[in-house]
């Protein structure tokens, strides 16, 4: 008898392709949290980018219940100002030389004068609250001020915050030590500040701000809109070009 090769039955189930080791799965499972956690970072990051701005642009405040009229009288033109007088955009600063908050602001408020020379003034105005020795702050950038260096000890006070600070029990020789080295004449200085000559001055503006609900510093008001805090410059720029484009 012949032998016949019979083929093996076909089996009922279909073939399975090689499995996966299973380290494989884990770093399928992984990245496919890693993706999802990223997608939701861009989603979370682009949402907040355009809540900040929409929230950060200066809006009318009406909440104060002052008139307009008033508002403008607190444009003290006895108050120190970079930029041209008759700009079309006036900053309002009421600000605190130990105002951590006010020392990161202020270099903005310099760069809108500077790229908007004919367009933007800038007025800094005294709410000398955050120190104890505040006041006494104010009082030395006034009596610059007598001497026509009222914005470089403006600008001193705020870079040498932290050096004040630590040295806060020796205030009248480390204001002297600054306002020396900015060119100011000494024995002038100290007389000024020990007959608090502009201490009236400094009491108005800070009367002003409370009229005007202020409740911390830096606080300021763009054409009348009141801001509270500071901003990036990207906003600031953008508030004065929409202000600008305005007929």
């Amino acid at each position: 008898m012949d032998n016949q090769f019979s083929p093996p039955p076909t089996s009922p189930f279909p073939s399975q392709p090689p499995r996966k080791p299973w380290w494989v799965k884990i770093l399928l499972i992984i990245g496919g949290i890693l993706l999802s956690i990223f997608v939701a970072f861009i989603f979370l990051a682009i949402d907040a980018y355009r809540q900040f701005n929409q929230t950060n642009i200066p809006q009318p405040n009406n909440q104060t219940g002052l008139s307009q009229e008033f508002i403008q009288t607190l444009d003290n033109p006895t108050s120190p100002y970079l930029g041209k007088k008759d700009a079309r955009i006036a900053i309002i600063e009421f600000g605190d030389f130990g105002c951590p908050s006010c020392k990161n602001f202020y270099p903005k408020l310099k760069r809108a004068v500077q790229e908007y020379p004919e367009k933007v003034r800038v007025v800094f105005r005294d709410f000398p609250v955050i120190q104890e020795f505040s006041p006494q702050l104010a009082l030395a950038a006034r009596c610059a001020g007598e001497q026509g260096l009222f914005w470089a000890m403006h600008d001193t006070l705020f870079d040498q915050q932290n050096y004040i600070y630590q040295n806060q029990q020796n205030l009248s020789s480390v204001l002297n030590e600054l306002a020396a080295k900015i060119g100011v004449e000494t024995n002038r200085f100290n007389q000024c500040m020990q007959q608090k000559k502009y201490l009236p001055s400094i009491q108005k503006d800070y009367q002003d701000g409370l009229k005007l609900d202020i409740k911390g510093t830096p606080t300021w008001f763009i054409n009348g809109y009141k801001v509270s805090g500071d901003v990036p410059w990207t906003v600031l720029k953008k508030t004065i070009e929409e202000i600008l484009n305005r007929k």
